[in-house]
Order: C-alpha cells, then structure tokens, then sequence
C-alpha cells in the first residue's frame, strides 16, 4: 500500500524566482522527502534543473529524464539516463 503524504504544499503565484529563492525552495523540498528513492525522475523541460538538486542534497545517484512528443495523434515518452 503506497504511504500518503503527511502535508500538502502551497503553490504560491510568481512571475519570477530568483537563483537564491530556488535553491531555498528546492532545499526546503529536499527536507520535506522522508522516503527517498534509489533514482529521481525528472520530467524535461522544467524540471531537469530542480531533478539534479534534489538528487544532489538527497544523495542519489542515478537520474533520469521522462521526455514526451507527440506524432500525429500519438503521445511517445522516453526515459533516459543521465
């Protein structure tokens, strides 16, 4: 049985985040994940950047990168390692 999460997190409205302001925010994250994982996927286009940092503070090793494009009516994913 998957375990559900103890808080849930505010999505605060923003035009802009400065460097500092994201590495906060992804260090406050970081301290939110009490099961972490043996891999981080992330998602392209967006979340390669925080993927990375949170694989860093949480010392995991193997990061992959979950990419989608359509052709024609059909969606394709890949999963690539980095």
């Amino acid at each position: 049985m998957r375990k559900q999460p103890s808080s849930t997190f505010a999505i605060q409205e923003s035009t802009s985040m400065d460097w500092d302001q994201f590495d906060a925010e992804t260090r406050r994250l970081g301290r939110k994940i009490t099961d972490v994982s043996d891999i981080i996927v992330a998602i392209a286009r967006g979340g390669v950047i925080p993927g990375a940092l949170l694989a860093k503070l949480l010392d995991v090793k193997d990061m992959f990168i979950l990419t989608m494009r359509r052709d024609g009516g059909a969606k394709i994913f890949s999963l690539s390692k980095i």
